[in-house]
């Protein structure tokens, strides 16, 4: 136990009592991580078990100064996944994956650059979503969503 305070203390910068005190060691997503007995684990849960007491299985620890590397016991609160999710929505820090990096997206940039150029360049010669579907062998709505900026808003 003296162990792991010691660990703790070394790696937190304290400031006053009211302020974030962030986690200096290792981290996952933000995230301040530690070895307890041989299992990583994050250190926002075991400082609030140090301070507040046991934890149930499926809570989490919140944070109300939204710094995931915040460990003032102050500002951690114990909740569902679902209150999470709601606060963290609520105050608008959802951000989705997009582009390449949403796991569902069929085409790149280069492509999406691509068809909006081509719609563009062949509007008055005739080009249609249909034409540059089958061209590229994608699907015609795949294409209007592109060309409609219903899709992939944040390319130029």
């Amino acid at each position: 136990m003296k162990e792991l305070l010691h660990r703790l203390r070394s790696n937190i910068d304290v400031k006053g009592p009211e302020d974030c005190w962030n986690w200096l060691g290792g981290k996952k997503s933000g995230y301040g991580r530690i070895s307890v007995n041989g299992y990583a684990e994050n250190v926002t849960r075991v400082i609030y078990r140090l301070v507040y007491g046991s934890l149930l299985v499926d809570e989490v620890v919140m944070h109300s100064c939204d710094n995931p590397s915040c460990c003032n016991p102050k500002h951690l609160k114990a909740g569902s996944r679902r209150e999470n999710a709601e606060q963290r929505d609520l105050r608008g820090r959802r951000e989705p994956p997009i582009g390449t990096k949403n796991g569902r997206a069929l085409v790149d940039e280069e492509f999406v650059r691509k068809v909006r150029l081509e719609y563009l360049e062949g509007f008055q010669g005739g080009i249609t979503y249909r034409k540059l579907a089958n061209r590229y062998q994608v699907k015609l709505a795949l294409i209007a969503n592109i060309v409609n900026r219903r899709t992939w808003k944040h390319i130029q």
